[in-house]
């Protein structure tokens, strides 16, 4: 059995703070740092106010095995963990959990707990996909790519909100 841990480190840009999100200072601040793009993405939906966040508590299942998830999780704070055949995967601040899948309508393979007391920004499938089919096409394009690689064999079948030769309807 092995265990796997990922999570970003925020510390770096704790110190900007949620309201800064779009300041000049703060682009300068990424550069200086040289942090990486999913740095810079993390810290634009931690501190984005367009997207809620809740606490949920410690061991309690978040989502269930075998089904579609109508809503999606971005861990901001503490732990969630998922068991996958032999290994154990440890979720920290920077995880997704569930998004690939509600976009795509395909069932979690396994059911993720929260290991600790969990801050999550939660994102509504309804919303995600009404957003992601409005995108441009190079937007489109890395969600498809992103949902590819997570959802591997398991995606059949690119959505209609993930592809580009459709027009979505409003």
């Amino acid at each position: 059995m092995s265990v796997y841990r990922f999570q970003i480190e925020r510390s770096t840009f704790e110190a900007l703070g949620p309201t800064q999100t779009n300041s000049r200072s703060v682009l300068d601040f990424f550069d200086d740092k040289k942090l990486s793009s999913t740095q810079r993405l993390f810290f634009k939906l931690w501190s984005s106010n367009k997207v809620n966040t809740t606490v949920l508590e410690p061991d309690k299942t978040i989502l269930h095995a075998g089904e579609v998830p109508d809503t999606g999780f971005l861990i901001l704070a503490g732990e969630a963990y998922v068991v996958i055949g032999d290994d154990t995967l440890i979720l920290g601040p920077g995880s997704a959990i569930g998004i690939a899948e509600g976009l795509c309508d395909i069932p979690m393979r396994a059911s993720y707990v929260s290991k600790t007391a969990l801050t999550v920004k939660v994102i509504p499938m309804p919303n995600a996909i009404r957003e992601v089919s409005h995108a441009n096409s190079g937007l489109k394009g890395i969600c498809r790519l992103t949902a590819k690689r997570i959802l591997d064999d398991r995606l059949k079948d690119i959505p209609a909100q993930l592809r580009t030769d459709t027009n979505p309807r409003p």
